[in-house]
């Protein structure tokens, strides 16, 4: 079997039987991707524990998750592992108002959803998948849902009484369009986790049965019967000395604005499932918590654990369904700031997510520069402004930003006749006597003898220059 360390996680905890799990019914994805696995069982053990921040005020550690690689690199994959881990867990992907029944029923799962070109493509279109975004935007947050419909009966959702987490999948330049259509709020929350390389052969989904190694997916499933009922508060003292120090120092592709948000959203939840992971490693079983225990990691005593006694907050999650006993993580400032440095080799591998996702607003356009550049190959160099607005189904105010900048870049050449714009290709030949251009020969020069590059002309503003374009 492969062995991966357990770095910053110790030995005895979730994400070791995790770990141990992925190297039996993946080796290759398992020594390829040790840390975006590690971030993938974050995303798990935080939903288990439905896990809230004490800080300002209770902010859940719901995960948000973008699995992005090559071909062929293992996300779906992790997504059929995790189903075949946690079947309880998983809310099927499927419309906004299927998503939230399945809420209701569940209270507690992770949504999973494979290729992420398709949700935006099924987002786009007015309908039934509109409301895709904002109800992201309210599980997030654990926010009120409430969907009034006609033909069934209403949905509603209290704040706080459900916990659910996010996975997508998707080549990275499918996630171009998200920002602009889910809002900067969802881009800024979702964690991008890259797989390295290819996996030579990916195995089918296997039975309970058929696994080579039915002893690790047994110890997941204990955890998963151990913490379904319960609910962790973790309180971090010294947070802000965290960032006030720079002990948690973003890369500098996302300093300042929104990026810098996200890094530390997504550290604040890796650095909260290190402790509960360790907190649950010092116990053998959650339920033997009374009033309060000290855990001690690796000689020092900075942990402690105990029954969370306020009774707002234990009304709070006693409306997820099936929590009974709720514990509050108590760590304290120098043991905060000692383990914070275990984190590093971590966030050293989400710099280079964050590097590899960056910035996404020049993703975004390059994949639009190449569509625009393929249409007007198709189009035989020119092209109505029009008619590649309709082709590329674009917002007009990014469609116009786009033609500035790949005509500053000397990608594409405007010219305006007859109160019409026309996208030319700079390679593009055209007469230099009747300033036709497009595939029709000039018929004042048949044999194409007085063609000349198409930036040396200036079309004249008048009804007899009218060119025949293709494209239309």
């Amino acid at each position: 079997m492969v062995q991966v360390t357990l770095d910053p996680y110790m030995p005895g905890g979730f994400i070791e039987d995790w770990m141990n799990w992925w190297c039996t019914v993946s080796p290759d994805l398992a020594s390829n991707n040790p840390e975006a696995l590690k971030i993938v069982g974050t995303l798990v053990l935080h939903t288990l524990c439905k896990t809230r921040l004490l800080h300002v005020s209770m902010q859940p550690m719901t995960t948000f998750i973008g699995l992005f690689g090559e071909p062929s690199s293992g996300k779906s994959w992790i997504l059929k592992m995790v189903e075949l881990a946690f079947p309880e867990l998983v809310v099927k992907a499927g419309t906004p108002e299927a998503i939230a029944e399945s809420i209701v029923e569940q209270r507690v799962g992770v949504i999973t959803w494979d290729e992420v070109a398709q949700l935006i493509s099924q987002a786009k279109r007015r309908g039934y998948m509109s409301e895709f975004p904002n109800l992201t935007n309210q599980l997030y947050n654990t926010q009120s849902i409430y969907m009034r419909r006609r033909t069934a009966e209403t949905i509603e959702l209290p704040a706080d009484s459900y916990y659910v987490s996010l996975m997508l999948t998707g080549l990275e330049e499918d996630y171009a369009g998200v920002g602009e259509l889910f809002g900067r709020g969802f881009e800024r929350r979702l964690i991008p986790v890259y797989l390295r390389g290819r996996l030579p052969r990916l195995p089918r989904a296997l039975d309970d049965s058929e696994m080579p190694n039915v002893e690790h997916l047994v110890r997941l499933r204990r955890w998963f019967e151990r913490l379904r009922d319960a609910g962790f508060v973790i309180r971090m003292r010294g947070l802000e000395k965290l960032e006030r120090e720079r002990l948690l120092e973003p890369p500098e592709e996302v300093r300042g604005g929104e990026g810098e948000v996200s890094w530390f959203d997504a550290a604040k939840r890796l650095l909260s499932a290190v402790f509960i992971d360790r907190v649950l490693s010092g116990l053998s079983e959650v339920s033997e918590v009374s009033d309060s225990r000290s855990i001690e990691i690796e000689g020092f005593r900075g942990v402690e654990v105990k029954r969370y006694s306020d009774i707002q907050t234990i009304r709070r999650f006693q409306t997820v369904d099936g929590v009974k006993r709720l514990y509050l993580v108590d760590v304290s400032e120098n043991c905060l700031i000692e383990y914070a440095h275990s984190l590093k080799p971590l966030l050293g591998y989400l710099a280079e997510c964050y590097n590899r996702f960056q910035p996404r607003g020049e993703l975004e356009l390059a994949s639009y520069i190449i569509r625009v550049r393929r249409f007007l190959e198709r189009c035989g160099g020119c092209a109505s402004k029009r008619s590649l607005s309709r082709w590329l189904r674009i917002y007009a105010h990014k469609f116009d930003e786009l033609l500035k900048s790949m005509e500053q870049q000397g990608l594409i050449v405007q010219r305006v006749v007859n109160r019409s714009t026309y996208i030319l290709d700079p390679s593009l030949r055209v007469c230099g006597t009747c300033r036709h251009f497009g595939t029709a020969a000039c018929k004042y020069d048949p044999k194409r003898e007085g063609l000349v590059d198409v930036l040396q002309v200036e079309f004249a503003q008048d009804k007899c220059y009218e060119p025949l374009v293709g494209g239309e």
